[in-house]
């Protein structure tokens, strides 16, 4: 039930891990406080793992199906759920 908005987030953090130093005042602000952010790159491509990559492209495909849909997919469906004991 993730929303655009934690999508947004975690692509970031995967940026902010490498040191990249965003232009937005949003991301900026958000990974200033965190202790190990360390802003150093104006560009952090070249050091992006091949699963970074893939992570990055799978969060983006998923963001593209929810513009305009997010409460699809971020409303909590009902059910039953059963645990043993």
């Amino acid at each position: 039930h993730l929303s655009i908005d934690d999508l947004d987030l975690m692509r970031n953090e995967i940026f902010a891990d490498y040191g990249y130093r965003f232009k937005s005042e949003k991301w900026q602000n958000y990974f200033a406080k965190k202790p190990w952010y360390k802003p150093r790159y104006d560009d952090v491509n070249d050091q992006l793992t091949e699963i970074d990559k893939a992570n990055i492209q799978f969060i983006l495909k998923i963001k593209k199906q929810m513009v305009g849909n997010e409460d699809k997919y971020t409303r909590p469906e009902s059910g039953n759920y059963f645990w043993a004991g």
